[in-house]
């Protein structure tokens, strides 16, 4: 393992301390104590953006506030699941729960700058380049309506997410690092869930999957790799824009810069890809 590969290693293992520790005394039982989760959830927090930050750790954060935590509160308000964790607030869900959301959303950052895990946008076909996102955009919305027509009929709502998910990569083949990610998180994902519902933080119809319904666990392994294609997208996008991509990089030699609708790939090469100092 080279030098940078070793840093990129024992940094996310830092952030995942951090976030693990957040979890702590859900998994302890104490999410109904909203005194100590807020304290939990800022201290680490702050910490994190304090002795970890990169630039635009702020923009990550946002991002994983308003698309975690707002994809989170829409799926509780249809009535899918419930938060049996109260808080200072009369939300569908915890507020110190939006917070984590974000906090989730910097780690996994960390997690798709591992270089086993760097994807590229398709190079060939009608959706290539960042077109691709229109193809997942609709997967997306084809998949929360599945899930939310079908949430009393699990069954008939993991039948419906495979037959969207597979369509999908029918489409548009998916890159060997969009494999590898959805496989993790297919394996990680359903077992942290279930350990959060065992904690007693909320609770799903009809869990088959430690206490997880099926449909769930294809939107993990949907969700994560669309997240990481996304991250590409902006960051080549800040690249051609003058370097605000959330993901900023030394741009080198041999940087594509091809439209963001086409060309051949919108893969940054080498430290030009995702992760910055």
């Amino acid at each position: 393992m080279g030098g940078r590969g070793l840093a990129s290693g024992l940094r996310l293992g830092a952030e995942a301390l951090l976030l693990g520790l957040a979890y702590v005394p859900i998994a302890l039982g104490r999410a109904d104590d909203a005194p100590l989760m807020w304290a939990c959830v800022t201290g680490l927090l702050s910490i994190r953006l304090l002795v970890l930050r990169r630039p635009r750790d702020l923009w990550v954060l946002a991002a994983g506030i308003i698309l975690g935590g707002g994809s989170d509160l829409l799926t509780v308000s249809r009535g899918v699941y419930a938060y049996t964790a109260s808080d200072f607030l009369p939300w569908a869900i915890p507020a110190w729960m939006l917070l984590l959301w974000g906090h989730i959303f910097l780690f996994m950052r960390s997690l798709f700058c591992l270089a086993p895990l760097r994807t590229e946008l398709p190079r060939r076909g009608y959706f290539r380049g960042g077109r691709v996102l229109l193809l997942d955009a609709g997967a997306v919305i084809l998949l929360k309506a599945a899930f939310y027509a079908f949430s009393e009929a699990p069954a008939r709502a993991a039948v419906a997410g495979a037959v969207i998910i597979l369509a999908r990569y029918a489409i548009a083949r998916p890159h060997r690092a969009d494999i590898i990610l959805g496989l993790l998180a297919l394996a990680g994902g359903p077992a942290v869930e279930g350990e959060l519902i065992r904690a007693g933080l909320y609770e799903y119809r009809d869990g088959l999957l430690f206490g997880v319904p099926l449909w769930l666990a294809e939107w993990w392994l949907f969700a994560v790799p669309l997240l990481n294609r996304l991250g590409v997208f902006v960051d080549a996008w800040g690249q051609a824009q003058g370097g605000v991509g959330v993901r900023p990089a030394h741009i080198g030699e041999g940087v594509a810069r091809e439209p963001l609708t086409g060309g051949s790939t919108m893969r940054l090469p080498g430290d030009a890809h995702y992760c910055g100092p």
